[in-house]
């Protein structure tokens, strides 16, 4: 089937604040290249881009409202970078990540550092670990944000396009389900808005630290590929291709993520009946990882190859220094244990072992007192997905494991789907600390349309109660801010 209007312009409207993200970053990377520094003009050239776009989707949406059509999706977008500029430039990053090293980067290339032609030395940043992290790592958010920045000369509306990417993954989402023949309306907004909700984003979204983007790019992703394979919709593919170009030059740990949850969609996809549509979407997923990683992300995947011997440096290869200290329990056992602990904070030279060794787990469904003021800080170590994420958990394995009583064939596309996102959860050395792998979140969301496409009194309960506890806990996380 065709994707209904609704699910048209909700894709379109998300899709246009990612045109906005990749226009910005594409005229900054070029600045990069002719050796200047961001220009200025990126901000209006890509906005005056997005308008463009947003001609040309109206049309695919609406032949006979284009233009009326065009105008709500320009507004609509503007308005969410917009006001997201207003209120991040009223409100300081005091994160200790953001101050240390991210505004830092931002800041030297607004000055004219370009990271394609030079690394910063130790006269222009004596402290060894940070200039590692600054010359070594991607650039996306740093380069998007130096264009605001040398565009607005205000520092804080580098993180202006936070909230946005928030806001673009629910809409995504919601499109995505809305392709869905089994599930309604309302179960799709409640599902797209708790999917977007992650509260690694909520916490980053006033302050320049990235994993929050990351989370939301990645849910943007899957929600494409969702799009492309269940749907006749093929503007999903454009939207899937940025959402990767652009995703893999956040973090060095990106590509493996994408590809792992990626993989996932594409074989729940296979399960349901396979189509020409997959052979589409791997081509255009293997031309995304060949542009936004060769090209966008020359620096730093090529750079740092020549420089250091590594695609990854400084996190892999002869050069590599630790972020967190190393913890000689199971990766399993403490996710196990973050997840089901008190949402709390602790010291970055704790021993990790002690300290979940230490400190008892929580009872489900409960919520202190000071799990609600420790998520004003953007890396919460323990239960950082939230204080009822473990309740949460536990719903989604009902409900998983009432769909299979529906049909074995329910139990096998949840297996197909979820545990990939386990997997790149546990690839990380420290899986316990949400802000390394924000992806972990998705992991009971995704069951929740699963559990209602399976039909029966109970999996749907177990899925509106899930939907209801991760509605909650996001707005638990949100309190503060």
């Amino acid at each position: 089937p065709d994707l209904p209007f609704a699910g048209r312009v909700a894709l379109a409207f998300g899709g246009l604040i990612l045109v906005f993200c990749a226009s910005l970053l594409a005229a900054a990377t070029a600045a990069l290249w002719v050796g200047s520094p961001p220009w200025p003009a990126s901000t209006p050239l890509a906005a005056l881009f997005t308008a463009v776009a947003a001609v040309v989707w109206a049309r695919n949406i609406s032949s006979n409202r284009s233009a009326a059509v065009a105008a709500v999706l320009v507004a609509a977008s503007g308005l969410t970078v917009l006001s997201s500029a207003v209120l991040g430039g009223a409100i300081l990053d005091t994160s200790f990540d953001g101050q240390w090293y991210h505004q830092e980067a931002i800041l030297k290339m607004v000055e004219g550092w370009n990271p394609i032609r030079t690394e910063l030395s130790l006269a222009d940043y004596p402290d060894n670990r940070v200039r590692r992290q600054v010359n070594g790592y991607p650039k996306a958010s740093w380069l998007w944000g130096a264009a605001l920045v040398r565009f607005t000369h205000h520092m804080e509306h580098a993180k202006a396009l936070s909230i946005p990417l928030v806001v673009a993954a629910a809409a995504v989402a919601f499109a995505a389900l809305l392709g869905l023949a089994r599930i309604p309306w309302w179960v799709a907004l409640g599902t797209a808005v708790a999917a977007a909700a992650n509260p690694v984003a909520i916490t980053q979204t006033l302050n320049t630290q990235l994993d929050g983007d990351l989370a939301s790019l990645l849910l943007i992703a899957l929600s494409s590929v969702i799009i492309c394979g269940r749907t006749r919709c093929r503007r999903g593919l454009v939207v899937l291709a940025i959402a990767v170009a652009i995703g893999v030059n956040l973090k060095l740990t990106a590509p493996a993520y994408f590809v792992i949850l990626l993989t996932g969609g594409l074989l729940g996809l296979v399960l349901v009946g396979p189509s020409k549509v997959q052979r589409q979407l791997i081509a255009v997923l293997v031309a995304a990882f060949i542009t936004g990683m060769a090209v966008v992300g020359f620096h730093p995947y090529v750079t740092n190859t020549i420089r250091h011997g590594h695609p990854l440096y400084p996190v892999m290869g002869p050069e590599k220094f630790t972020l967190v200290e190393e913890a000689d329990t199971n990766r399993a056992v403490l996710l196990f244990r973050s997840v089901f602990s008190p949402s709390r904070q602790f010291p970055q030279k704790t021993d990790v072992d002690t300290e979940f060794a230490e400190t008892p787990l929580k009872r489900p469904f409960t919520v202190a007192p000071s799990e609600v003021g420790v998520f004003l800080m953007p890396d919460v170590r323990a239960g950082g997905w939230g204080p009822l994420f473990g309740g949460l958990c536990l719903l989604a394995v009902a409900g998983l494991a009432g769909a299979g009583l529906r049909g074995l064939r329910w139990l096998v596309l949840g297996l197909a789907i979820t545990l990939p996102i386990l997997f790149s959860v546990l690839i990380m050395p420290h899986p316990w600390f949400a802000r390394f792998a924000p992806q972990g979140w998705l992991l009971p969301v995704v069951i929740i349309p699963l559990a209602w496409a399976a039909g029966g009194r109970g999996p749907r309960l177990l899925a509106v109660l899930a939907a209801a506890t991760a509605l909650a806990n996001a707005a638990i996380v949100t309190t503060g801010y």
